[in-house]
């Protein structure tokens, strides 16, 4: 197989080129999550409408986010002395860094998605380089791809099927997924120490 090396602005990772495109698409993620309870239907007939497992997608999207550093996003935000606060995306979650155009850290405040310089800027222009981790955008379309990163999508489906578990008033089945996705968290936080 060959492999693919992709520059994201929090490192360097390699990444199996088949595997970054499996479970992309939203049509993909419905598959492998219909597949993976029609094990457990002795009937073999889809268990859930289209809808209800999309939505439970675009929810573990949301989760995923929230609980992992899965959508890095950069941006430059443009400063001046006169203004003390600036207005972030609206898919901002978290700050990972900032740093001025020379490459220098720069010290920021977050609150209310707004970004404060610290101590307050009083002199001359900056431009600030943000990179933060965002909510990933919600799927519509079968053909809509994922911006969870790969790594990430194994969590998202854990939630997901959590949460459809629970619709089919399966506790033991929906316990399950939760316990996996909270070993997933686990992992994540002990290799970031």
């Amino acid at each position: 197989m060959r492999k693919v090396l992709l520059i994201i602005c929090f490192g360097l990772m390699f990444v199996d080129s088949a595997q970054a495109e499996v479970l992309a698409t939203l049509g993909s993620i419905r598959t492998s999550i219909n597949r993976q309870f029609n094990k457990a239907d002795s009937a073999g007939d889809a268990i859930f409408t289209v809808a209800r497992v999309n939505t439970a997608i675009n929810r573990g999207i949301q989760q995923v986010s929230n609980d992992f550093d899965a959508v890095p996003k950069m941006d430059t935000i443009a400063t001046d002395p006169d203004t003390l606060s600036y207005a972030l995306n609206s898919d901002f979650l978290r700050a990972a860094w900032s740093k001025d155009y020379l490459g220098e850290t720069v010290d920021v405040t977050i609150f209310d998605k707004r970004l404060y310089l610290t101590p307050a800027q009083t002199e001359g222009n900056v431009t600030i380089l943000l990179a933060y981790y965002a909510l990933g955008t919600t799927l519509t379309v079968d053909t809509n791809t994922t911006d969870i990163l790969p790594e990430y999508r194994e969590a998202m489906i854990a939630w997901a099927s959590y949460l459809l578990s629970q619709t089919r008033s399966k506790p033991s089945d929906a316990q399950g997924y939760l316990t996996n996705y909270k070993e997933l968290i686990a992992i994540d936080r002990a290799g970031k120490e």
